[in-house]
C-alpha cells in the first residue's frame, strides 16, 4: 500500500505540475522553457564569437644571425625573399564586450632570402677538387641561398582595440615540409682560401667551391609573432605581422657554422572573414 501511495503523490506531482504549466502565460514561458533555454545555451555558447577567415599574402625577411659575428665582415649584399602563403585562422573572444580573443591558424609559408659576404675565419665544409668536402677556416666571399617550406600554427592572444583594429600576440610553431627549390641551405664560397682543420691548418685557395647544408637543418621551429589587422569591409580585412624565430634553424650537433641563425620574416596580406 506505500507503494502505491508513492506511486500516487508522483502521478499527483506531475498532474499539479501541467496545470501550472498550462496555467502560465505566453510571455512568461512554461517551467520548461529556462531549463530548455539553458541547455541550447551551454550548447552553442562556444559557437559564439567564433569567427573563421582565409588569408593570403607575401612573407619578406631573412635568417640571420643576432648578432653579427665578428666572422662576417661585411654584408656586400642581401635580397630578402618575398614568397606566397595561406593561411587560416579560428578565433574565439571571450568576455562581455568581446575584446580579448585566442586565435589558432594553419599556415603554409615558404622563407627565403640570398645572400653576399665578405667573411674572414669563417669556419667552412665545401666540396674539395676531388669530390671531398673540406673543413676549415674560411677566408673570402659566400653567397648563400635559403629556401624553406613551413607548415606553421600560431597560437595568438587578440585584442579587439577598436570596430576595425584588432592586435595578437602569442607563440607559433612550425615544422619544416622541404624546399620547393632543389635544397634548403645552399651557397658558394670564392676569392679565397680555406685552412684545413684549423686556423694554423694546410693552405688551399679557393676559386670557387659549393657548399649544402639542407641537412642539417631543424625539422621544427618556434617563435615568437606579434602583428595588426584592420578590417577594411564587414568580410574584408587587411593584416601585418612579424615573426621572430627563437631557436638557430640547424640541428644540436651540426658544428660547422659555429653561431646561432634565426628566423626573421615579416608579412602583409588580405582575408577573408566569414
Amino acid at each position: 500500500m506505500k507503494h502505491y501511495k508513492h506511486i500516487i503523490a508522483f502521478v499527483l506531482l506531475i498532474c499539479s505540475l501541467s496545470l501550472s504549466a498550462q496555467e502560465k502565460t505566453e510571455g512568461e514561458g512554461t517551467l520548461m522553457g529556462p531549463i530548455v533555454d539553458q541547455t541550447e545555451y551551454a550548447k552553442f555558447a562556444f559557437l559564439r564569437g567564433v569567427e573563421y577567415s582565409i588569408r593570403v599574402g607575401y612573407e619578406i625577411g631573412g635568417t640571420s644571425p643576432m648578432p653579427l659575428p665578428a666572422e662576417i665582415r661585411k654584408i656586400e649584399g642581401f635580397k630578402p625573399g618575398m614568397h606566397f602563403y595561406v593561411e587560416g585562422n579560428v578565433n574565439k573572444s571571450f568576455g562581455l564586450k568581446h575584446k580579448w580573443g585566442l586565435l589558432l591558424g594553419l599556415r603554409l609559408e615558404q622563407k627565403g632570402m640570398s645572400t653576399k659576404a665578405q667573411v674572414k675565419n669563417y669556419f667552412m665544409r665545401m666540396e674539395g677538387d676531388k669530390d671531398e668536402d673540406i673543413e676549415g677556416p674560411f677566408t673570402g666571399h659566400v653567397e648563400t641561398k635559403v629556401e624553406n617550406l613551413y607548415l606553421s600554427i600560431p597560437l595568438l592572444v587578440t585584442f579587439k582595440a577598436s570596430d576595425r583594429w584588432k592586435l595578437r600576440f602569442g607563440p607559433y610553431y612550425s615544422h619544416l615540409l622541404g624546399s620547393l627549390d632543389e635544397d634548403n641551405f645552399y651557397g658558394t664560397a670564392y676569392d679565397g682560401y680555406i685552412r684545413e682543420g684549423d686556423p694554423t691548418g694546410g693552405y688551399i685557395e679557393v676559386t670557387s667551391a659549393n657548399y649544402d647544408f639542407s641537412e642539417n637543418l631543424r625539422r621544427w621551429n618556434i617563435g615568437v609573432q606579434f602583428g595588426a589587422e584592420w578590417k577594411v569591409l564587414k568580410h574584408l580585412s587587411v593584416a601585418a605581422d612579424l615573426q621572430w624565430g627563437l631557436n638557430d634553424i640547424f640541428k644540436n650537433d651540426f658544428k660547422v657554422i659555429t653561431f646561432n641563425m634565426y628566423p626573421i620574416y615579416g608579412n602583409i596580406g588580405i582575408a577573408y572573414i566569414f
